[in-house]
C-alpha cells in the first residue's frame, strides 16, 4: 500500500507538473528532522513517515538510511518516488539517473529526466527519454502528454496537438487530452483555437464528471 500511495502521487505529480516546467520552483523551507545513527532507525523512521504522508521527512530518513547503504536499489527507489512525488524533480535526478535501467521503476525514471530535459529546452533528448515500455493506459497517457509538450518545446505546436489528439486510450482520456491541447495552443499565442478547447472540454460534462474518479482508480492500479 505504502509503494502504490507513492506510485500514485508520483503519476500525479508527471501529470500535473508536466505543463508547468517552465515556471521557477519556490524554495521551501524544510523542517529539520531528528538525526539517527543507524540503518534501521532511519529505515523504519522513513517508512513510519511516508505512511504518515510526511514525505519531507520521509525524504530526510530515506537520505540517513542511504548513509549506512548508498548502493541499495530499493532505498534509491522509494527516496526517488518520494521526491518526484513533492515535486522536487531535482533533488531526483541523481537517483533517476542510476535506476534508468532497472525495471521495476524505469518509467518513473526516464520521466524525472524528460523533465530535467524539458528544463534545460533538450526537447529531442526529452523525447528519447519519453520511449517508455509501457505498462499501463495511464503510462502511455503521462508519456503521450510529455511527448506532445516537448514537440511544443521544439516549435512544432500544431503538430503537438495532433499527437496528443491521436493518443489511443479509455474514454477517460478525452479530458486529458482536451485539457493539455488548450495549454498547447495557449502557450503557442493560438488563443482562438485555445479557447475553443477549453469551451468544448468544459462543455463535455460526462467526461468531466466521469475522469476524476476513473483516473484515481486507474492510478492506483
Amino acid at each position: 500500500m505504502r509503494q502504490g500511495r507513492a506510485r500514485w502521487l508520483t503519476r500525479l505529480a508527471f501529470l500535473t507538473g508536466v505543463a508547468l516546467w517552465v515556471l521557477p520552483v519556490q524554495a521551501k523551507e524544510e523542517a529539520q528532522p531528528l538525526q539517527i545513527t543507524s540503518f534501521s532507525g532511519a529505515y523504519l523512521a522513513a517508512h513510519i513517515a511516508e505512511s504518515d504522508n510526511d514525505l519531507d521527512d520521509a525524504i530526510a530518513y530515506y537520505k540517513q538510511a542511504l548513509a549506512f547503504a548508498p548502493d541499495d536499489k530499493d532505498l534509491q527507489q522509494s527516496l526517488m518516488l518520494a521526491l518526484v512525488s513533492q515535486g522536487r524533480f531535482e533533488e531526483s535526478l541523481v537517483y533517476a539517473d542510476k535506476l534508468k535501467e532497472v525495471p521495476d521503476v524505469e518509467r518513473f525514471s526516464r520521466l524525472a529526466l524528460a523533465i530535467d530535459s524539458f528544463h534545460k529546452k533538450d526537447y529531442a533528448k526529452a523525447q528519447y527519454w519519453l520511449k517508455l515500455s509501457l505498462e499501463s493506459d495511464l503510462d502511455r497517457l503521462l508519456s503521450g502528454v510529455m511527448d506532445g509538450w516537448a514537440k511544443q518545446g521544439a516549435g512544432n505546436a500544431s503538430e503537438a496537438m495532433d499527437a496528443i489528439d491521436k493518443l489511443k486510450g479509455p474514454d477517460w482520456f478525452g479530458l486529458f487530452k482536451s485539457f493539455h491541447r488548450a495549454l498547447i495552443a495557449d502557450a503557442a499565442g493560438l488563443n482562438d483555437k485555445a479557447d475553443a478547447i477549453y469551451a468544448a472540454t468544459l462543455a463535455d460534462t460526462a467526461a468531466g464528471g466521469s475522469a476524476p474518479e476513473t483516473w484515481m482508480r486507474n492510478a492506483q492500479a
